[in-house]
C-alpha cells in the first residue's frame, strides 16, 4: 500500500472532523470536531508542524493535503 493510500484510509476514519496531518503528509497527528481540537491534539502529542483540513462527510476517492 502506498503512503498516499494509507493516508487516505486513515483520513477517512474522521469524516466530518478536522484532521491535522504531519508536514511530511505521512500520518494523522490530530483530529477533532473543531480545528482547535485537531491543532491542540497535534501540538500535545507531536512536535512536528501540521497541515489542517476538514474531511468531507461524503465518500471520497481522493483527499489532498498541501502546504506552502
Amino acid at each position: 500500500m502506498t503512503r498516499d493510500a494509507r493516508l487516505a484510509r486513515d483520513v477517512n476514519k474522521y469524516k466530518g472532523q478536522w484532521v491535522a496531518v504531519d508536514s511530511a503528509g505521512k500520518r494523522v497527528i490530530g483530529h477533532g470536531k473543531t480545528v482547535g481540537e485537531a491543532v491542540s491534539m497535534a501540538k500535545t502529542h507531536h512536535s512536528a508542524k501540521a497541515v489542517v483540513a476538514k474531511v468531507p462527510t461524503k465518500n471520497i476517492d481522493t483527499f489532498f493535503f498541501w502546504a506552502k
